[in-house]
């Protein structure tokens, strides 16, 4: 089972720290090699030992898979790391501020009209009554 490691480190460190992690992989690389060398040595010479030829590739195939999962990670650092330093060089541009327009003021006339038309609460009352009322 994979789990993730989390660890702070200063920002120039992290290319030496990934080298480490990556020099961690050049054995089990020479260690794949030896594995398909001698799959393929037993192939060409032992037919009674296909079996076991198959199974020195499946090993071979899983411990690249496993190398190339950390190769990955060990890249993604990577990317972080340029992307980062690059942002701290050329910081990004800053965002332009959005100003919302204010609406235009209502001219007085306006609104006077719109209190004409509405009336007031209590002339609205009283004329709903009046309509009830006949």
């Amino acid at each position: 089972m994979r789990v993730r490691m989390n660890s702070s480190k200063e920002l120039d460190d992290v290319p030496n720290s990934v080298s480490e992690d990556v020099k961690e992989t050049i054995e089990p690389v020479k260690a794949i090699v030896d594995l398909i060398t001698a799959a393929s040595l037993i192939l060409k010479n032992d037919d009674e030992s296909v079996d076991y030829a198959n199974d020195l590739i499946d090993r071979a195939r899983r411990d690249m898979a496993q190398i190339d999962q950390l190769l990955a990670e060990s890249q993604q650092i990577i990317l972080g790391y340029i992307q980062t330093k690059s942002n701290l060089e050329n910081p990004p541009a800053p965002a332009p501020a959005i100003i919302e327009p204010e609406p235009p003021p209502m001219p007085d006339e306006a609104i006077e009209t719109l209190k004409e038309a509405l009336g007031s609460p209590v002339e609205q009352a009283a004329e709903n009554v009046d309509v009830l009322s006949r």
